[in-house]
């Protein structure tokens, strides 16, 4: 009996022991499981790739865009810089005097044809008597000489001038001029000879001017460009492009609002700080509209006298589909 049970209490106790799993059931198992990390490994690079390469081209994208406008349009200003500059030059070197009426026309003359985007350039003297040379309708070039006081845009210009505060060259105030029907946008430039102030040389380029230069600017894509005059005023949009009611004397360039697109007036609307897309590497942010989502980038272009202007694009979030939903 001893014998009986003690056999049955060594086999109880064996089978209590812990059983040795199979090698082969064991190795499975491993591969397995070293399997399933690499597997989440792969596919959370594969994503944080993806992800990082989306990040990129929207990136590139915002970059091209500004870039591209920003370059054709400071190209496309660069003339009424240069034709002030060469003017005022050659009155400082004593090539051409302020009261020789007809050298001051030809000069103005050859430069104007120069810059076909210019509308009109003039010499503006302290004396109150200007020289100017203009683009008619029918294309060709006329000039005059008259005294300037009446006219908004060289009083306008040569105010700061006057005044004594030195302003240096520069971009000025839009002003509406009621006899080209539309607004005005000028850089005017202070004149001295032999140390002595005797005025300004003045460039003008017209809103329409501008903005159908931005119209035709090919970016990639359904993006439209504007250029902003502050941030509350559009001074160049494809809506612009013809002399029209969106410009007058009481309102020489139109609100956000007023242009009819549905993108523009909501660009500054509330809360858009907290939907900065900082990321972009680039001033940007996304609005939620009626029309979906979009998106706008924009940069200083340059800083007039008054109030710096923002050159930038918008666009549809539709219009990039995969890579918005990404973002």
């Amino acid at each position: 009996m001893t014998d009986r049970r003690t056999r049955a209490g060594t086999v109880s106790a064996l089978s209590r022991l812990p059983r040795r799993v199979p090698l082969s059931l064991f190795l499975a198992a491993a591969i397995g499981l070293a399997m399933l990390v690499s597997l989440g490994l792969v596919l959370w690079l594969t994503l944080g790739t993806a992800r990082e390469g989306t990040l990129q081209l929207l990136r590139d994208k915002a970059a091209l865009v500004l870039s591209l406008v920003e370059a054709k349009t400071t190209q496309f200003l660069a003339p009424a810089e240069a034709l002030t500059e060469e003017v005022a030059a050659r009155i400082s070197r004593h090539e051409l005097p302020v009261n020789d009426t007809e050298a001051m026309a030809n000069a103005l003359r050859y430069a104007l044809a120069a810059a076909p985007q210019l509308n009109a350039a003039a010499f503006t003297g302290v004396d109150g008597w200007m020289v100017s040379v203009f683009r008619r309708g029918d294309g060709t070039v006329g000039w005059s000489r008259e005294q300037w006081a009446g006219d908004r845009v060289i009083a306008r210009a040569m105010q700061p001038v006057l005044a004594g505060r030195d302003p240096g060259a520069g971009w000025g105030e839009p002003t509406y001029v009621a006899a080209a029907g539309t607004t005005i946008v000028f850089f005017a430039r202070p004149t001295w000879r032999d140390g002595q102030l005797v005025g300004a040389v003045v460039a003008t380029i017209s809103v329409p001017n501008l903005s159908r230069f931005i119209a035709d600017i090919d970016t990639p894509g359904e993006i439209g460009t504007f250029v902003l005059y502050g941030r509350d005023r559009v001074m160049a949009h494809p809506k612009l492009v013809q002399a029209g009611p969106l410009t007058s004397a009481d309102e020489p360039l139109p609100s956000l609002a007023a242009v009819n697109e549905p993108a523009l007036p909501l660009m500054w609307a509330e809360g858009w700080e907290a939907r900065s897309l900082a990321l972009f590497g680039i001033e940007a942010h996304w609005t939620d509209g009626p029309d979906g989502n979009s998106l706008y980038l924009y940069e200083p272009l340059v800083t007039s006298r008054e109030t710096p202007w923002l050159i930038g694009g918008s666009f549809r979030a539709e219009d990039i589909g995969r890579e918005w939903q990404q973002l």
